[in-house]
C-alpha cells in the first residue's frame, strides 16, 4: 500500500494569532491556491531530485548493492516511527488550534521524541552486536539509525500547523540537492554502501536544521523540558495515529523487508526500481491532500461547504490517479529502461503490476484521508489495521513462494481490502461515494488505455504513442467533464 504519509501530511488552519505566524482572515480560496502553488513545487522539485538520485545509484551500485540499501531504508523505518510517535499530527494540530508560547510546547515535544531516539539507537546498536550479520550491514544499520536524532528534531509540524510551506519547501529542496550533488561527487562504484548511507543521514539532518534555523529565526527559542504530565496527554492523543502510521508503514515497507530477508538483494533490487517509479507517480495525491486538508477540517461540520470541497477533491484525486495509471503501464518498459537501464528489464512486470495499484492509493486517499479531518481517526485506524493485518498474512504466504511477484500482488489485494473498509466509513459519514466522478474517471481510463495500446499494436514509435495517449486522456477527460478548465476557474474563483 503507498499511502502517503497522511500522519505528516496534516495541515490546520489556524484560526488565531500564534506570535509571528498570524494567519487570521486570509481568504480560504487564496490560501488553498497558495498552499498547491507552493507545496507542488516544492514537492515535485524535491522528489524528483530525489527519482534522479536514486536512479542514479542504482545505475552505480547495481541490482546487489541497490537492494541492500533499500533493505536498510525499509527496516529502520519502524523504528523512526516510534521516534515520531504521531505527534507530528497531534503537534500540528494543537499549534493551529490553541494560542500558546510555541517554544515551550515544541521543546517540550521534541524533548520527549529525543528521549525515545536515545532509547532505542542504545537497544539497535546492543542489539547489532549479537546478530549475524556482515560489518557492511552492521555498520551501515549504526550510521543511518543516527536519522533516529534528525526525526526526533524534526519540526515540519510546526510550520504545516500554522499554513507556512515555504520553510518545509525550502528544507526539502536544499536536503535533497545535497544528497544528489554528494553522490555524483562520492559514489563511483557499486561497493559505495557506506557512502550513500552516510550522505542520506547527513541529509536528513539538513533537513531539521534548516527548519529549527528558520523556527529561531522568528524569536523563538529551543531547550530540553522534560515534563511527564505533557509526555502523558501527548502519548494518550497521538496512540491512534502511531497505531495508523504502524500499519500503513507495513504497506509501505514490509514487503522489502520480508524480500530482503527470504529473497536475494537482487531480487530485492528489481521490486524496489518498479517501487520508487510508483512512490513518484502518488506525489500528487500527497499535493492535493495537504492543500484541501486545513480547509476539510475546518468545515467538517458544514455539510453543505463540506461537499463542495469534497467535489473539487475528489475530481482533481481521480483524474492525477488515471493519468499516472494508464501512462505507467502503457509505457513502464520504456521507463524502466530510460530511468534505471536495461540491467533491470526484469522490473517492467513488477511495474506494470505496481502501477495498477496506483489508482487504488488515489481512491483510498479520496476516501481515507478526509476522515482524519472529520476527527474519525479511530475510524480509519481500524481499518488499516485490518488492511495491515491482511497485508501481513498474503506476504508471509505469497513472498516465499512468488517472491517479488507475491509482494506485488499482496500490496494490490492489501489495497483493495483497505477500499472496501473506507468506502463504508466514507459512505456512512457523508452518505456520498462520488459514484457519477468515479464512472467518468473509469471510462476516461478505459479509453486512453484502449486507443493507447492500439497505437501501440501498430508499431508505432513510443514517443509518438506517448504524446497521442496524453492528447487522447485530455480530451477524454474534458469530454467526459471529469476536469475541465471552467471547472478548475470556479473552483479557484468560488466563495466557499
Amino acid at each position: 500500500m503507498f499511502f502517503i504519509e497522511p500522519f505528516l501530511a496534516v495541515q490546520f488552519s489556524c484560526s488565531s494569532q500564534i506570535d509571528h505566524f498570524h494567519l487570521a482572515g486570509k481568504d480560504i480560496k487564496t490560501r488553498i491556491f497558495k498552499n498547491i502553488l507552493i507545496l507542488s513545487s516544492a514537492e515535485i522539485t524535491s522528489r524528483i531530485i530525489n527519482f534522479i538520485s536514486f536512479a542514479y545509484l542504482a545505475r552505480i551500485l547495481l541490482v546487489d548493492s541497490f537492494g541492500l540499501i533499500n533493505f536498510i531504508l525499509a527496516l529502520t523505518s519502524f523504528f523512526l516511527l516510534i521516534v515520531n510517535y504521531g505527534t507530528d499530527t497531534i503537534g500540528g494540530k494543537d499549534i493551529a488550534m490553541n494560542e500558546m508560547d510555541i517554544s515551550i510546547y515544541v521543546s517540550k515535544l521534541i524533548s520527549f521524541r529525543l528521549i525515545i531516539a536515545f532509547i532505542f539507537y542504545f537497544l539497535f546498536a546492543v542489539v547489532l552486536l549479537f546478530i549475524s550479520q556482515s560489518s557492511l550491514i552492521k555498520n551501515s544499520f549504526l550510521i543511518y539509525t543516527f536519522t533516529f536524532f534528525s526525526n526526533a528534531l524534526l519540526i515540519n509540524w510546526v510550520f504545516r500547523g500554522i499554513e507556512r510551506t515555504f520553510p518545509i519547501s525550502l528544507a526539502q529542496i536544499l536536503s535533497a540537492l545535497f544528497s544528489l550533488i554528494a553522490f555524483i561527487i562520492l559514489v563511483h562504484h557499486s561497493d559505495s554502501v557506506i557512502h550513500v548511507i552516510s550522505i542520506l543521514t547527513l541529509s536528513s539532518f539538513i533537513n531539521s536544521f534548516v527548519l529549527i534555523i528558520y523556527f529561531i529565526k522568528y524569536s523563538h527559542r529551543l531547550k530540553f523540558l522534560f515534563d511527564p504530565i505533557f509526555i502523558k496527554e501527548i502519548m494518550k492523543a497521538s496512540t491512534p495515529l502511531a497505531v495508523s502510521a504502524l500499519m500503513i508503514n507495513i504497506y509501505y515497507n514490509l514487503d522489502q523487508v520480508m524480500l530482503g530477508m527470504i529473497s536475494t538483494k537482487h531480487e530485492l533490487g528489481y521490486y524496489a526500481a518498479a517501487y520508487k517509479i510508483t512512490l513518484l507517480a502518488v506525489v500528487p495525491s500527497s499535493i492535493i491532500l495537504q492543500s484541501f486538508f486545513p480547509q476539510l477540517a475546518k468545515f467538517h461540520n458544514q455539510s453543505k461547504e463540506r461537499a463542495r470541497l469534497m467535489n473539487s477533491y475528489t475530481r482533481l484525486m481521480f483524474t492525477s490517479g488515471i493519468f499516472f495509471t494508464s501512462m505507467g503501464i502503457l509505457f513502464a518498459g520504456e521507463i524502466i529502461r530510460i530511468v534505471f537501464g536495461s540491467e533491470y528489464e526484469a522490473s517492467v512486470p513488477l511495474l506494470r503490476i505496481l502501477t495498477l495499484n496506483v489508482f487504488l492509493v488515489y481512491l483510498n486517499m479520496t476516501y481515507g484521508n478526509p476522515l482524519i479531518a472529520w476527527n474519525k481517526q479511530k475510524h480509519y485506524s481500524y481499518v488499516i489495521a485490518v488492511g495491515a493485518f491482511v497485508n501481513i498474512v498474503l506476504n508471509f504466504i505469497l513472498i516465499p513462494k512468488y517472491l517479488a511477484y507475491g509482494a506485488a500482488i499482496a500490496t494490490i489485494l492489501s489495497e483493495v481490502a483497505v477500499f472496501a473498509g473506507l468506502i463504508y466509513i466514507h459512505w456512512k459519514t457523508t452518505n456520498d461515494l462520488y459514484s457519477k466522478i468515479l464512472l467518468r474517471s473509469a471510462s476516461a481510463f478505459l479509453t486512453v488505455m484502449i486507443f493507447g495500446r492500439v497505437l501501440q499494436l501498430l508499431g508505432i514509435a513510443w514517443w509518438l504513442v506517448l504524446i497521442l495517449s496524453v492528447i487522447i486522456f485530455i480530451v477524454t477527460v474534458h469530454k467526459t467533464n471529469l476536469l475541465s478548465l471552467s471547472i478548475l476557474k470556479e473552483f479557484l474563483n468560488e466563495e466557499i
